[in-house]
């Protein structure tokens, strides 16, 4: 028969096992482990019980609260199609003036048109609306056919240089391609239209003749679009000249490429794919951005 080895220091027996002098206690688990045991026991079964849990087959066991979560998700998407339906209502009825001063309405323009713009438009325009090379910003005060929303809801709706019907429609010509200008003629154009725009041209020993001749080719070949001072025409969309905003780069070789080949933005109409409410949120949003 075994003798129980208790020991002296804490008062519990030991199990028999000893490494290296060591012996091990036969400790008892704490009670505190046992009392939550009990209650994840309790708490699993009486859960169980209640809510729906067990498959059955082709069906589970419902609990006897009838909770469902089905049942709930259905109504709760009933409510937001109820309340979504009520703002969508207000902004189809509403001119962009009054949604401009209704906090709701504007509420409705940060989220989902924030949310619209990040779908549709960030790829070319940028998240922030800043643009890229080539796709103008949102973000600035140079809009090629107008800040006005109503101008913008147009635009989305049509396109630029789409395959709508009515689109809108702006083309650079290709001057150089097309041979109306040569490559001396259109240098003239840029170092004219650089020493407009306030940007460092290179003075040469004949600059003030270049300048002259690149005034009087202006003139006659690029102010029916840009107009005699140089600012752009927003009614038929083409960009002001001497502001510090560039689409397509403002240093030599961009400007003499933009009237040697030519420049052709594209925009894709949104009426297909966008309802009328949604390219309202966007249009009054685009406004918003800076």
């Amino acid at each position: 028969m075994s003798l129980i080895e208790r020991d002296n220091h804490s008062g519990y027996t030991t199990t028999g096992h000893e490494w290296n002098g060591i012996k091990e206690l036969n400790t008892p688990i704490p009670r505190i482990v046992l009392i939550c045991l009990a209650g994840t026991f309790l708490f699993a079964v009486t859960y169980w019980y209640l809510m729906p849990s067990w498959p059955l087959g082709d069906r589970f066991y419902p609990g006897k609260l009838g909770i469902d979560q089905r049942t709930t998700l259905a109504e709760q998407t009933r409510e937001a199609d109820k309340l979504k339906r009520s703002w969508i209502q207000s902004v189809e009825a509403a001119d962009f003036e009054a949604i401009y001063f209704d906090n709701a309405l504007m509420a409705a323009v940060n989220d989902s048109g924030a949310r619209l713009f990040e779908d549709n438009c960030s790829m070319c325009h940028g998240r922030l609306g800043v643009g890229n090379l080539s796709y103008p910003s949102l973000a600035d005060e140079s809009w090629l056919w107008g800040d006005d929303p109503t101008v913008i809801y147009e635009t989305l709706r049509v396109g630029i240089n789409s395959e709508h019907p009515e689109s809108r429609n702006a083309i650079m010509p290709a001057f150089g391609q097309m041979g109306v200008l040569d490559a001396g003629t259109i240098d003239d154009v840029v170092t004219y239209v650089r020493t407009e725009a306030r940007l460092p041209v290179l003075r040469t020993r004949d600059a003030s003749k270049r300048l002259k001749a690149g005034q009087a080719t202006y003139k006659l070949a690029c102010s029916g679009c840009h107009g005699t001072d140089l600012k752009g025409n927003q009614s038929i969309g083409t960009p002001n000249l001497v502001d510090r905003y560039w689409l397509y780069g403002s240093d030599k070789d961009s400007v003499f490429e933009s009237i040697w080949s030519g420049r052709q933005g594209h925009m894709p109409s949104w009426e297909a794919r966008l309802e009328p409410y949604e390219r309202k949120l966007l249009a009054v949003y685009t406004t918003t951005l800076d």
